[in-house]
């Protein structure tokens, strides 16, 4: 038990480090990419009309049109992507006033990629952010056309 509560410690460590990373430059990435978000929330908790928590995003980008909804991982795997696939549906059943009216798009991102995960992520619709060297950049490409959850 003392073995497993340190390893979800350092991996709780590790995933900030890695939010760490991609956090900065996100609001710039995005903008390159022709969405122009303006605020980004950290941890948003998604809870059901009984006030039960359901899931979290890590981070939330948000402006008047979009919301993007970003899973951070220390490894990104395909079983990632399809729990953040859950994630966005769960956040489309029970949204956040602040994201109301909104069109939500999912993105990944991984210091470590596993099993084709960023090809898995790119054919769901979502944006893949990866390491370049020393920064983090997304990883689609001008074909890429994002998958939607509308927001009413």
């Amino acid at each position: 038990k003392e073995f497993d509560k340190k390893i979800g410690e350092l991996t709780g460590t590790l995933g900030k480090f890695v939010e760490g990373l991609v956090k900065p430059k996100l609001l710039e990435m995005f903008r390159q990419k022709g969405i122009d978000v303006t605020d980004i929330l950290h941890n948003v908790e998604i809870h059901d009309a009984k006030g039960q928590k359901e899931a979290q995003i890590d981070l939330l980008l948000i402006n008047s049109t979009y919301s993007i909804a970003v899973e951070v991982k220390t490894t990104l795997n395909v079983e990632g992507v399809d729990e953040h696939i859950k994630r966005l549906d769960t956040l489309q059943k029970n949204p956040k006033r602040y994201i109301k009216g909104t069109i939500l798009l999912g993105a990944v991102a991984g210091m470590i990629i596993q099993e084709d995960a960023d090809k898995y992520a790119y054919k769901k619709g979502f944006y893949v952010l990866k390491q370049k060297g020393e920064i983090v950049e997304i990883a689609n490409d001008k074909k890429f056309k994002p998958r939607e959850w509308i927001i009413r």
